[in-house]
């Protein structure tokens, strides 16, 4: 499948709930972003169909998402499923890794291929800060359950924020000396807007070292505006690597993705950068997005989607929904239009599954 700029479109990232255990200051208001209902989420035999037509139009990469795709009840079954196309050739999970120490090896046993586990603090203290929730301690034992698995590769996604954790930028590019993991600095999207005039009145406050520290009494997330000024760009997350530990050396892995990816000389894992705000990746997007509520959104950063809901429930079949994808694709944007001030405006960052 081939979009009309000369993408090959084969990889579907698919959410699976977008219920979090987590409330991260960037994704998700604090009192939650609206859950989609039991009602309007697809069933487990309506999300069957959406992926045997994905795989019929031919997708053969799959990421299952969120929320938090742990939370997903029969995701098992879902995993198991997709494994058994042999169509199928790569099957991956993005998680914030709480549950993961306990679920590793029945992920890898039920065809999981890689994982990439979110985590945006290597500090206890400021991860209640940004998460909201949870325990850091048992993000990185699941960290260590996934390489025990043989879960290969096992990435680390971390969101740098300005005066938030940038400061930790050269901490997790070391976590790549001493482990076999591959850690990606994503810049911050300002995807987020503020729902039902939900907000921080006064969300940056200055602590007495200088670090910017969210004020926890107060609901809300991160406003478009106020992740613009806590933005880093990749460019220079490379330089303060650099400036550590030497010129970063080319290096690629299997599946790398959108990342950029470098290497700090005699490490065992590699260090990416995701652009998206400072060099869009548009010209590579390779990628469909299906919501939980069965949506099929050709871009994360633009709005329009494909209602496949309505018609699976109005009788349609594999081959239907199969054509409904190569029409997504049709239509998908050669990029995204943040710099002109485009927003999406319909969803957050967790209803869609970014």
């Amino acid at each position: 499948m081939v979009d009309r700029f000369g993408r090959e479109i084969n990889y579907l990232r698919v959410s699976l709930t977008d219920h979090c255990n987590f409330r991260c200051i960037y994704c998700m208001p604090e009192d939650g972003a609206g859950f989609c209902s039991k009602e309007d989420t697809l069933s487990f035999d309506e999300l069957r169909v959406v992926l045997e037509a994905a795989v019929t139009a031919g997708f053969t990469k799959f990421r299952l998402t969120g929320g938090e795709p742990l939370l997903a009840p029969r995701l098992l079954e879902t995993i198991s499923f997709l494994r058994g196309f042999k169509e199928v050739q790569d099957i991956s999970l993005t998680t914030n890794g709480h549950l993961l120490a306990e679920k590793a090896q029945s992920l890898k046993k039920a065809g999981v291929n890689r994982i990439n586990v979110s985590l945006d603090t290597l500090k206890p203290d400021r991860f209640q800060t940004i998460a909201r929730r949870g325990d850091s301690t048992l993000v990185w034992k699941g960290i260590e359950a996934s390489l025990g698995a043989g879960l290969d590769p096992v990435k680390i996604n971390c969101v740098a924020m300005k005066g938030i954790n940038d400061d930790e930028v050269v901490d997790f590019a070391r976590l790549t000396l001493a482990h076999p993991l591959h850690v990606r600095f994503i810049e911050l999207m300002p995807i987020a807007w503020n729902q039902d005039g939900v907000t921080f009145d006064d969300p940056l406050l200055k602590t007495g070292n200088g670090l910017i520290s969210i004020s926890r009494n107060k609901p809300g997330m991160l406003s478009a505006v106020e992740m613009k000024k806590l933005s880093i760009t990749a460019a220079e997350i490379q330089q303060r690597i650099e400036d550590a530990f030497g010129p970063l050396l080319p290096a690629s892995i299997p599946t790398n993705g959108p990342a950029r990816t470098w290497q700090i000389a005699g490490s065992q894992g590699t260090i990416g950068f995701i652009s998206q705000i400072s060099n869009d990746l548009c010209a590579d997007c390779n990628r469909l997005r299906l919501t939980t509520d069965g949506f099929l959104r050709p871009c994360l950063m633009s709005d329009g989607e494909a209602d496949l809901r309505s018609m699976l429930r109005q009788g349609a079949g594999v081959r239907d929904i199969a054509e409904s994808f190569r029409d997504v694709i049709s239509v998908k944007p050669e990029r995204h239009y943040l710099a002109e001030g485009q927003l999406p405006v319909t969803r957050t960052m967790s209803q869609i599954g970014g």
